[in-house]
């Protein structure tokens, strides 16, 4: 998220964003949930400019935690985030309709999952990025 916060409707402590609380932000993008010391913080939701969606935990103004997160191309991922990339225990959903289970790292499959294509194919074992 590297876009200017804009006008922001919500819980205020000290003057600073904190509790519930919806902000637009400069490049049309716009985040609802809860706020902590004027920082993204606990359970949320993200909406992109170009319709990508993430719902989920934050800290520090990045997804760590559960989370889902809907992209613009159909694919969807649901599983564990670290510092605002896919990384941990996750599955990831192709709109073709193939499926990833398994350990990820920095946004890739890595680690033991199961690829299942749409027409047959099957992969069980160690993935490296």
């Amino acid at each position: 998220m590297g876009a200017k916060p804009g006008k922001y409707q919500g819980e205020l402590k000290n003057g600073k964003r904190h509790g519930w609380g919806l902000c637009a932000f400069s490049d049309r993008s716009y985040y609802e949930g809860e706020w902590a010391n004027d920082k993204i913080d606990g359970e949320g939701r993200y909406v992109r400019p170009d319709g990508s969606t993430y719902e989920g935990f934050w800290e520090n103004n990045l997804q760590n935690g559960f989370g889902r997160l809907i992209l613009a191309n159909g694919d969807v991922y649901e599983g564990h985030f670290r510092d605002g990339r896919i990384d941990g225990y996750g599955t990831y959903f192709y709109k073709n309709g193939s499926i990833y289970d398994g350990e990820f790292m920095e946004d890739e499959a890595h680690g033991v999952g199961t690829f299942k294509g749409v027409n047959g194919e099957f992969y069980q074992g160690e993935w490296q990025v």
